[in-house]
């Protein structure tokens, strides 16, 4: 086989993942080297290698946000997550942290929240409803605690 045969081709090894996940991790890859920064958890692995082209196959190139299963209430869906945006950016840097605790599910954390707010990942329906209602949850916390403060202040 000549030099030109052979393309070099990033290969990730993942511990162990469905189909579903696996195409989701390549685009975020594709997006993440292509942007100049890729952050992968430990356990994944990485290496460049020297496979045949194959000519046949024509690698398609991702196009934009990763493909979203249509099931359950897509206008629900799109409602939390603007209010996770809303909630990043009303409590800043750690604040996902809170969501996931709240949230109370060991696959909602704050990493897989991150990756959701970039579009990097997706959410089954179970997920949302859990990240709907800890937001609820924590916005709920807020208005107790500036009312407390409110009439603390106005029996002062």
């Amino acid at each position: 086989m000549e030099q030109n045969d052979l393309r070099e081709v990033l290969v990730v090894r993942v511990p162990s993942c469905t189909v579903d996940e696996a195409e989701t991790i390549r685009l975020a890859t594709i997006r993440a080297v292509s942007s100049g920064v890729w952050v992968l958890p430990a356990s994944y692995t990485w290496t460049l290698e020297q496979l045949p082209c194959l000519a046949a196959v024509t690698p398609q190139e991702p196009t934009g946000k990763p493909k979203r299963v249509k099931s359950g209430n897509v206008a629900h869906k799109q409602a939390t997550h603007a209010r996770l945006l809303a909630y990043r950016k009303a409590n800043g840097l750690g604040c996902l942290e809170a969501v996931a605790k709240a949230a109370r599910r060991k696959d909602v954390t704050a990493d897989v929240l991150r990756r959701v707010i970039s579009n990097a990942d997706v959410l089954e329906d179970a997920q949302w409803a859990a990240v709907a209602r800890a937001l609820d949850k924590l916005d709920k916390e807020a208005t107790d605690m500036k009312e407390q403060t409110t009439q603390g202040e106005a029996h002062g």
